[in-house]
């Protein structure tokens, strides 16, 4: 075996060595080799910079000294600290093992609880505001060759945050997530933050009730704060309104808890309840899908007036998460973006052109009502769009005459069939266009893609319980119907989405008799696999 010197490693022999010996040229090379290493080791360049710390004293804003506080050193830009002390009981710290001319940010920490949130910030030597939770925000402290001593950092006033959640039924909202973001001015916030600051998190005690503490007060891009639960719909948040009474609402129309030292009580917050037996339902878009993401639908449920959505995921139909009260008069119909207005959740800031699921009812006025969705699965408060439909049998629908805005189709008491163009603003663009006649026994619902061509479709029930398909061309005109089956008269049906996840429409029907809810999956010719049951009790 050849031993050969380490890379960059000259091994010289002796000018007396004239004779090569291999016991002699082993030696010279194990030593070289050992010891070469070594010396490269711990040889420093002479211009290393010096270990140095940086040391001083933390107070409250009341000037009383903040023991205990937990004091971190941050490069700029880093995501985590260098190195973290803990003050002593009189607020005073040393942080060591820095880098003398290097450039460091100071935070203080303090935990109040795992479940009432911290007290966290960086300090910016403002007095005014003394604390901010950007770190570009900060205060920058370049250490000396001496270090850094005698420092006096002062933190700022912290408020907290009381509130409950109860359910319709008198029950506590138990062990829900509740956080609490600071409500940032996006205007003055720093560059790639949005409306909501970072926020603290807590979950609900037995009785409902919780309490976040640590909350900042001071910054002139804090608002002040807003409450957020998650209900189970995809993980997005609601929030709570600026009344009591409103329940949870979408970001922007959140109650702004404004800033101050005292504590705050939000008070109690009502949530509707998911009941069955179902009064109404329907299959549609999800009201927590985006126009980018596959159209997989859900069932939305009215049962005593509250508004519930019911997931089909694992091949098992979810529990309920209700959305909203008050609609046990109102007709509903599947979602489509028929909204002018898209949010973000964290920025309410932000208007999004993406569309988003609204909620259109009929309500017995025959008024048409809109309820405009956030994506997020909740609804803002109801918006007039339309009048004169008391008489029509009114069928919401995707996109049938090719604009790629959904549309709304009606049958009046004559059985003519009339398609109106929907506008993506709310409103219908008229006037309306005749489609067909014979209608008339017929029980519309909007089919979504029924075959593979893309194109919207409608399933109807006559009144001798037989199930047929109209195949739509893409221009607001229909094929003739094609008999799919009979024995649906026993059903109430739900058609217009796909919710198995396979790509094509599916329905769902209740049978009125026992209230089994069963699933017909599509199979994208305009026929269905066999029924499955789902769900009992509706």
């Amino acid at each position: 075996m050849v031993i050969l010197p380490p890379p960059g490693v000259i091994v010289r022999t002796s000018p007396r060595l004239r004779h090569f010996s291999p016991r002699r040229w082993l030696t010279a090379t194990l030593v070289a080799v050992l010891v070469a290493p070594l010396a490269v080791g711990v040889a420093a360049p002479a211009s290393a910079a010096s270990s140095v710390s940086i040391s001083g004293q933390v107070f409250d804003s009341d000037g009383t000294t903040a023991g205990s506080v937990w004091v971190a050193a941050w490069r700029p830009g880093a995501r985590t600290f260098i190195d973290r002390v803990q003050a002593d009981a009189a607020g005073r710290f040393t942080i060591p093992g820095l880098t003398a001319g290097w450039k460091y940010y100071l935070s203080a920490e303090t935990s109040v609880s795992s479940k009432e949130g911290r007290s966290f910030g960086y300090f910016t030597g403002d007095p005014s505001d003394p604390e901010t939770g950007y770190q570009a925000r900060g205060r920058i402290f370049v250490t000396k060759s001496a270090g850094l001593s005698g420092l006096t950092l002062q933190r700022e006033a912290r408020t907290s945050i009381s509130g409950a959640f109860r359910n319709a039924d008198g029950s506590p909202q138990a062990d829900a997530e509740v956080y609490v973001y600071a409500r940032v001015d996006y205007a003055t916030a720093p560059d790639g933050y949005g409306g909501l600051a970072p926020s603290y998190q807590t979950r609900t005690a037995a009785d409902g009730s919780y309490t976040v503490r640590g909350l900042e007060t001071a910054g002139s891009e804090v608002r002040g704060h807003i409450v957020a639960l998650f209900r189970g719909l995809n993980g997005y948040p609601a929030f709570i309104g600026k009344d009591p009474a409103d329940g949870i609402v979408p970001a922007d129309r959140a109650r702004v808890f404004g800033r101050t030292t005292a504590p705050i009580d939000a008070g109690t917050v009502t949530l509707p309840v998911t009941t069955l037996p179902a009064d109404q339902f329907i299959l549609g878009r999800r009201l927590t899908a985006s126009c980018c993401e596959a159209p997989i639908g859900e069932i939305l449920q009215v049962s005593g007036g509250t508004l519930s959505a019911f997931s089909y995921a694992g091949g098992k139909l979810q529990p309920g998460v209700p959305i909203r009260s008050g609609l046990g008069d109102e007709q509903i119909h599947a979602p489509g973006n028929w909204g002018k207005y898209d949010y973000f959740w964290s920025n309410p800031d932000y208007q999004a052109r993406e569309p988003r699921s609204d909620l259109v009812t009929v309500d017995p006025n025959g008024d048409l009502i809109m309820y405009e969705g956030d994506g997020y699965g909740y609804l803002r408060p109801p918006t007039k769009v339309g009048s004169g439909w008391r008489n029509h049998q009114v069928v919401l629908s995707a996109d049938v005459s090719g604009d790629n805005r959904p549309d709304l189709l009606s049958v009046d008491g004559n059985g003519v069939l009339r398609l109106h163009r929907g506008s993506s603003s709310g409103a219908l663009l008229g006037p309306s266009s005749k489609v067909s006649s014979g209608w008339k026994g017929h029980t519309l619902y909007a089919a979504g893609w029924l075959d593979k061509d893309a194109e919207a479709d409608l399933v109807s029930v006559d009144a001798d319980g037989v199930l047929w398909a109209s195949f739509g061309r893409g221009d607001g005109t229909f094929k003739n119907r094609q008999r799919v089956s009979a024995g649906w008269g026993k059903y109430t049906i739900a058609a217009g989405e796909d919710i198995d996840g396979v790509g094509y429409a599916d329905i769902v029907a209740r049978e009125d008799s026992t209230g089994r809810l069963y699933l017909y999956s599509g199979l994208g010719n305009g026929s269905f696999k066999t029924r499955k049951l789902i769900a009992t009790g509706w």
